[in-house]
């Protein structure tokens, strides 16, 4: 081996090496499921606003060295468990005009980029599965404490799918989701 050539590896792999170090690694958690939740709320022209609650089941998050930045988040939640207070509306949002939660037995997240904003602000841009119709979607999301994420979405249901009939026109089309989350680290 010449020494050129010698040298040139060395330059590189010892380069290497120090951006591996400057740069950290990053870190795999998991979402705590105990302690995050996930509500919607959306307008019903009868009553006001219908607020409920979707367990958040399983999830990991992708942290940056800094141990409280997102990279990457994955979630999946169980609307076969969702609750609005209301057993006969619980039972109608599973059915197949709305969840039809015995076909599709979980809302699916997947970050695709997130974007750092200021004060432990971000944007997670991802696609969301919901009645087997896979959406892109944007999370405004911030940093709460040592361990939780606070974030906010808003979806029209029309574009997956979700229709009521005749009476369509009185429940509004852009539902709000709020997802609290903490992780097990």
């Amino acid at each position: 081996m010449t020494c050129m050539r010698a040298f040139a590896i060395l330059f590189v792999s010892g380069g290497l090496a120090i951006c591996n170090a400057l740069a950290g690694s990053a870190q795999e958690v998991k979402i705590d499921a105990l302690h995050s939740h996930a509500s919607f709320s959306v307008n019903h022209v009868m009553i006001q606003r219908v607020t409920g609650t979707v367990p958040i089941v399983s999830g990991t998050i992708t942290l940056a060295p800094d141990g409280m930045t997102p990279l990457a988040v994955t979630a999946i939640l169980d609307p076969r468990r969702l609750s609005t207070g209301d057993p006969d509306r619980d039972g109608d949002l599973q059915g197949d005009g709305w969840f039809d939660t015995k076909k599709f037995s979980t809302w699916d997240f997947k970050s695709t980029a997130v974007t750092p904003g200021p004060n432990g602000t971000f944007g997670i841009a991802g696609t969301i599965t919901i009645h087997g119709v896979t959406q892109p979607v944007t999370l405004a999301a911030t940093v709460i404490a040592r361990k939780g994420y606070r974030a906010v979405a808003h979806i029209d249901r029309h574009a997956f799918g979700m229709k009521t009939g005749r009476m369509d026109s009185l429940v509004g089309s852009e539902v709000t989701i709020d997802l609290d989350i903490s992780t097990a680290k």
